[in-house]
């Protein structure tokens, strides 16, 4: 039997544990805003994107459902608010069809001490239903290893590179 273990990603000020047969497939160690995207085995996706707090996070997600109705035809949208852990959340879930498949995505934004974080996720609707435990899993591994903007090393700073 082979065990699987969590693969760890720490990149610009982001910290989180995540599946290992899951991949990396878009980061930019200096990207502004902050942010990471996770690709599964299968259709689901999710990303995470880090603003300064003065962000609001109902305009974040307002943004995400603007953008994807512009991208996708006919696509349901239904306001949601969730909880993980003590931090609430809210945001939106949408559905629309791509291709022959029921994709089921949700955007949900938070606001905490130092910053705002959106996340967006998404998969075929089968599938949602089997990663939805993952997507919160992934969400309160972010919400739990967050650090304020302040102490996040400069990807280009010396004090953030291996010594030679």
């Amino acid at each position: 039997m082979m065990i699987s273990m969590p693969s760890t990603y720490q990149q610009n000020g982001i910290e989180l544990l995540y599946p290992d047969n899951w991949k990396v497939v878009d980061e930019d160690p200096q990207s502004d805003p902050p942010s990471v995207t996770l690709q599964s085995p299968g259709t689901g996706y999710w990303n995470l994107t880090v603003y300064p707090d003065s962000q609001n996070p109902d305009s974040l997600t307002s943004e995400t459902v603007t953008a994807m109705q512009e991208e996708y035809d006919s696509i349901e949208v239904e306001p949601i608010e969730c909880s993980f852990g003590k931090q609430l959340a809210s945001g939106f879930q949408m559905q629309f069809y791509y291709l022959d498949f029921l994709v089921r995505a949700h955007a949900i934004s938070l606001r905490t001490e130092s910053q705002t974080v959106l996340f967006v996720y998404q998969a075929e609707d089968r599938e949602f239903k089997e990663l939805e435990q993952i997507f919160a899993a992934l969400i309160i591994s972010v919400l739990g290893n967050l650090r304020d903007p302040s102490e996040w090393l400069d990807p280009l700073s010396t004090e953030s590179q291996p010594p030679l």
